[in-house]
This record gives C-alpha cells, structure tokens and sequence, in this order.
C-alpha cells in the first residue's frame, strides 16, 4: 500500500541548538576552557603586577628604611618592582586578550618560573601547557581573534568551585598586601 497523501510529512527535526552553530562557534565552543585559563592567568599576572606597582612606590619613598644605604638598596628594588610590575601588567594584558605576541614573553617567564621550586616549577609547567598544548596553539593563533570577534555571545560559564577558588585568592592576595605592606607601615 502506498503513503496516504494525506499523512504529516516525515521531516529530521533537529531540536538542539548545536545543530545551528557556525563554524566559528563550533571551534571557539571546543577551545573555551583553554580560552578562559589563559585569561584567568592575565587576570592573576595584573593582580600581581598592580600589588607591585603599589609596593614598588612604596620602596622608593622608603617606608621603614633606617639608613642611607638601606634607603639605597630600597630604592633599587623598588625601581626594579616598578619595571617587573610593567611587564606583569603588559603579559597580563596579552593573556586577557588572548594576543598571538604573548607566546614569546609568556615562554621567557614560565621558564624563568620554572626554577622556583615547587610552585614556579608547577605554574611554569601549567603555563607552557597551555601555551603549547594543541588548544592553546589555536587560541594563541591570528586566526582566532577573527573567531572571538566573530562570535562575542559565546561565553565561558564558571562552576562554582571555580568562583570560590577565585574568592580564596583573592582574600589571600589581601591578606597579603595587609601583611606584608600595611602592618608595618604602621609600626
């Protein structure tokens, strides 16, 4: 027997949104996460490069400096602390944006990184990883920018561990400022 004419049509409905994506979805969807940590890590190298642009003024005006050759030696580092402060805040901006350029400077430093056992070894190791990994080649690449510009709705989603990881470090950072510049400004 033949189909009635009168039967609904048998059509492939796809119910999902991903059916619908363009190609630059598609590959910026399966390279978010490496996307986000690299901007996480530009997020962590502008805290670090501000703490410092704040403790390195603080240096040079001399806060705690009994002599004139501490004054000195205060002012040397903190010249220096001012200039690394620059550069932390120049390769944060680079990892925030996701800059091809970054590779080279970000390579430099994680492998300086890499001799400050444990920590610098571990960061370093993460770092190089998610420069170099095959994601991290692609979201580091000219071509990806065209992507992120071509798809600015698509947007990482952090967990909730992720935001209470990011509120510990941030209340230790504070907890470091305190510490270490507050208190004994004050003594």
């Amino acid at each position: 027997m033949s189909q009635s004419p009168y039967a609904p049509p048998k059509a492939i409905v796809i119910d999902d949104a991903k059916g619908y994506q363009t190609e630059f979805e598609r590959v910026r969807r399966e390279h978010l996460t490496t996307e986000a940590q690299l901007k996480s890590l530009g997020t962590l190298y502008c805290l670090g490069g501000t703490v410092m642009a704040v403790a390195g003024p603080l240096m040079i005006v001399g806060v705690g400096a009994r002599s004139a050759n501490e004054l000195a030696s205060m002012l040397r580092i903190g010249i220096a602390t001012v200039i690394i402060a620059a550069l932390c805040i120049w390769l944060g901006y680079g990892y925030r944006n996701v800059k091809p350029w970054v590779k080279i400077p970000g390579t430099i430093v994680a492998a300086i990184g890499l001799i400050n056992i444990p920590i610098g070894t571990v960061l370093g190791i993460a770092i190089l990883y998610w420069m170099y990994s095959a994601q991290g080649q692609t979201v580091l690449s000219a071509d990806y920018q065209n992507i992120i510009a071509s798809t600015p709705h698509v947007k990482y989603q952090r967990s909730v561990l992720e935001w209470i990881m990011i509120g510990a470090v941030l209340v230790g950072l504070a907890l470091f400022v305190v510490i270490v510049f507050i208190i004994p400004a004050f003594q």
